[in-house]
């Protein structure tokens, strides 16, 4: 692997052309079997989760935090 400009002066000393080859391998492909029932549980919960922080977020955390005061 070559690395160039700005990233071939510090990209060994701090692994970053480990970190690009090692982003660039093919992953191991893995299959897994899951019930429907599995399924539509995992969809309900992500579903409360999302509405949850959806409702309580705040782009300001000092005014989500002056709102629970």
């Amino acid at each position: 692997m070559s690395l160039y400009g700005s990233l071939a002066a510090t990209g060994k000393g701090q692994l970053t052309d480990v970190a690009i080859a090692d982003a660039l391998k093919p992953a191991k492909v893995e299959y897994h079997e899951f019930s429907d029932k599995n399924i539509l549980k995992a969809l309900a919960t992500a579903g409360l989760f999302g509405n949850m922080i959806k409702n309580n977020a705040s782009i300001s955390g000092a005014e989500a935090a002056c709102a629970m005061v």
